[in-house]
């Protein structure tokens, strides 16, 4: 209110013009093109990323090919730039969004199945089967380029899907691969120590194949082979039939919605839907065009505005400073 009185109108648009240039110029490239709520979906018969836009579920090509092939997990990191698991490469891949240019960041020999952001500089992988390497639970280095395993075998037989909780406890899906050691299907819990504990198995599980958290201590899984969402408590280990549609084809991705509806991606559909939780209904969001074999889902939610914040205080204090000295 002083700062206003004492200015004149040409000194304060100057001032909040300069702002706006160095917030502009400081914010990530991502915060033009992608907004929260928007869904991205990874397909691996065109080994691409795709944008949905959750109003009108109309569809554009973010990147494509290059290092991406079967991309089989994705998240952001901090910076806006979207963080992809390449199963068949092998690899984490970053794509910046507003130009769809790739850059690997980490080649792993083990196949990569899901992962989510651990902090600004730490990714947690899944690991899925093969021969030579075990079902693992693995942390990426994206600064340093190292890997370290976590956890491995014992309860986990073939990790399907990955969450981690705000307090650092690691949540898997998984099914029974062929000749495996645990004859359970369901939720495996790994906390900050590495340490793994049963959830909540068999029951209404089948062949769980992702995982997502609904809220502290809730966990929903969805199921391919029974078609079904199952709400899993985490601290309990109980069960609850959450959705079932018999018109799941080959389900295979999970994701949540902040206003609390549940997207499923389905590969043989070649679409994505979204279900209503609460009245029981599902509809088809897109289909088809660029998708062929949808196989992962993110819902985008905002970067941290913290930062944002608190740079413009500065910036706004350090001009008037400025002024004042003149």
């Amino acid at each position: 209110m002083i700062l206003s009185l004492r200015l004149g109108a040409t000194s304060m648009l100057k001032l909040l013009l300069v702002t706006a240039v160095i917030l502009t110029a400081a914010r990530p490239s991502s915060a033009v093109t992608l907004l929260p709520g928007d869904i991205l979906v990874g397909d691996q018969a065109n080994d691409s990323i795709v944008r949905i836009d959750p109003v009108t579920g109309a569809q554009t090509v973010i990147a494509q090919g290059d290092q991406l092939n079967s991309p089989s997990g994705i998240t952001m990191d901090l910076s806006g730039y979207i963080l992809v698991a390449d199963n068949a490469n092998s690899r984490l891949v970053r794509i910046d969004p507003t130009d769809g240019s790739q850059q690997m960041i980490y080649q792993s020999a083990a196949p990569l199945v899901d992962l989510v952001l651990e902090d600004s500089t730490h990714a947690l992988v899944a690991v899925g089967p093969l021969a030579t390497f075990p079902n693992s639970v693995r942390r990426i280095d994206m600064v340093n380029q190292t890997e370290q395993v976590i956890t491995f075998n014992n309860h986990i037989d073939d990790v399907t899907g990955i969450v981690r909780s705000d307090d650092g406890n690691v949540y898997v899906s998984e099914v029974v691969s062929a000749g495996g050691q645990n004859q359970n299907v369901g939720v495996v819990g790994v906390d900050p120590a590495g340490q793994q504990s049963v959830v909540s198995v068999n029951g209404n599980f089948r062949d769980p194949v992702d995982i997502v958290i609904e809220a502290p201590g809730s966990l929903l899984v969805l199921d391919s082979t029974a078609e079904s969402i199952v709400r899993v408590n985490a601290a309990s280990g109980a069960q609850s039939l959450v959705f079932s549609n018999a018109a799941f084809d080959l389900v295979s991705s999970l994701a949540r919605e902040s206003d609390g509806h549940l997207l499923v991606s389905d590969q043989l559909a070649a679409a994505v839907y979204r279900i209503d939780p609460l009245g029981g209904t599902m509809t088809t969001l897109t289909s088809g065009v660029n998708l062929s074999r949808p196989i992962s889902l993110y819902v985008v939610v905002p970067v941290p505005t913290a930062v944002w914040s608190g740079l413009a205080l500065l910036v706004a204090c350090g001009l008037v400073r400025a002024w004042r000295r003149r």
